[in-house]
């Protein structure tokens, strides 16, 4: 029986000294494995879209992953 749950949004957050190459390995992770950071019989990659992703409100992006979503995205 599914078990009604409440999603919560999340803010990854990195210092702006983390090193440009971290900071892309993380963009694709979360871009292209996705799926597998959910757990299996839970809801939320759909979710995880480049809108999403990027919407930081007032936060903003590390400059590797503002550089990374552009490569990716335009």
């Amino acid at each position: 029986m599914p078990t009604p749950t409440l999603g919560i949004p999340n803010l990854l957050l990195a210092s702006s000294k983390l090193a440009d190459d971290v900071v892309k390995l993380i963009v694709d992770a979360l871009v292209f494995d996705a799926r597998g950071l959910v757990p299996k019989g839970s809801v939320g990659a759909q979710f995880l879209t480049p809108v999403s992703l990027i919407d930081t409100g007032t936060v903003p992006l590390h400059p590797a992953a503002r550089d990374r979503y552009r490569e990716l995205y335009g």
